[in-house]
């Protein structure tokens, strides 16, 4: 869906090493389920990040665990963790450098301490004793077209943060949505991001896509060799690697599954669901229902299918078209036949066509490929 002009996080680490994972040692039987939560640790410079997370960390030990909080005081286990590392990245485009699309990374370490012991964390070696404190990974992303922005995806990575540490506090040996490993069974997805899922065997999920959507499935793991496979009719096709799925709806409602299997028992990741919808310039597969591309605007569309634009060409000016994304553009006539001169060149993440000056207006049309990728164009 997304290319970017610069860097961004193509992944949420969602575990502390490769390979099999180690799930997490159960608090001693003397801890008891009473924890004193103090306000977790800061190594960033995003300030105020901590009240969040620990407001976050104490409402999911509440809501969903049986621990009680608890002042802090002799013989009372605390949870005491930090956050040690912010990482963000961005997808960019027009000559104004605008943020449409960001992926935002929270790394947390944590564990529960009881007179200055290590009594719950990672037990890394193998041998029953916690030997180091969890890490773990939170993820969100932001898409500024639909009015997201950095705070509330910051807000989202903390929460998933807290639900994955309450998930390792209980001891749990399988997720929420067991069992699954049947078409039969596979359990229902709404769209959003779905945390703290565990890999002891296949994993099914079956989602709901509405007429005419799109749906995209994107796969986090910590470097497992988790796979994700559509089951059943239909035809995904695969990116990254296998880690993003994207299927394109027909005219009718329907119903699809996601099988994730993998090597490792116990592995931990993630799911995002996505329904994208329609862009809003459909329908535009021909010249006579082309949508106007104004010099200087900047569109972002899905290449479901044919895109056609036309750009207004001043007398005795060139056209400049930059397309940033996954499809190629071509410069046309109304018939659809290429137009002499034009000048194509590469550039990062894209394309730009340089249309020579002349009368009349000039067609763009975009080729796209049935995977509802996104892409954006803009006349110049």
């Amino acid at each position: 869906m997304r290319r970017a002009a610069l860097p961004w996080l193509a992944a949420a680490m969602l575990g502390v090493a490769t390979g099999c994972y180690h799930l997490g040692y159960e608090p001693d039987r003397a801890v008891g389920r009473t924890l004193a939560v103090p306000i977790f640790d800061n190594q960033t410079l995003r300030r105020h990040l901590e009240h969040d997370l620990t407001r976050h960390v104490r409402r999911e030990l509440l809501e969903s665990t049986s621990y009680h909080l608890a002042p802090q005081g002799p013989g009372v286990p605390e949870l005491r963790g930090a956050i040690v590392a912010v990482q963000e990245g961005v997808l960019i485009a027009g000559s104004a450098e605008e943020v449409f699309y960001g992926e935002l990374r929270v790394q947390v370490s944590a564990g529960v301490y009881l007179d200055g012991r290590l009594v719950a964390g990672e037990d890394t070696d193998g041998d029953g004793v916690p030997d180091a404190e969890f890490t773990l990974s939170g993820l969100a992303e932001r898409d500024t077209t639909r009015g997201e922005d950095r705070a509330s995806a910051a807000d989202e990575a903390l929460r998933d943060v807290a639900e994955m540490l309450a998930l390792r506090l209980q001891g749990r040996v399988d997720d929420r949505h067991e069992p699954n490993q049947e078409a039969a069974s596979a359990a229902p997805l709404q769209p959003g991001l779905q945390r703290a899922l565990i890999q002891r065997d296949p994993d099914l999920y079956r989602i709901e896509l509405p007429e005419r959507r799109a749906l995209r499935v994107t796969l986090y793991h910590d470097d497992t060799g988790l796979t994700q496979r559509l089951v059943g009719a239909g035809r995904a096709t695969a990116r990254d690697g296998g880690r993003i799925l994207e299927l394109v709806g027909g005219e009718e409602a329907g119903s699809h599954v996601i099988e994730v299997n993998g090597p490792c028992e116990g592995a931990r990741y993630a799911l995002l669901v996505e329904v994208l919808d329609d862009d809003p310039y459909e329908p535009n597969q021909d010249a006579a229902h082309a949508t106007p591309l104004p010099r200087g605007a900047l569109l972002r569309l899905l290449g479901r299918d044919e895109d056609w634009f036309v750009v207004e060409r001043p007398a005795g000016r060139e056209v400049e078209v930059v397309l940033r994304g996954p499809f190629s553009a071509m410069a046309c006539d109304a018939r659809g036949l290429p137009l002499r001169g034009v000048k194509r060149e590469e550039l990062e993440g894209g394309e730009r066509l340089l249309v020579p000056a002349g009368e009349g207006s000039v067609f763009v049309r975009v080729q796209g490929d049935g995977t509802a990728r996104a892409y954006v164009i803009q006349a110049r």
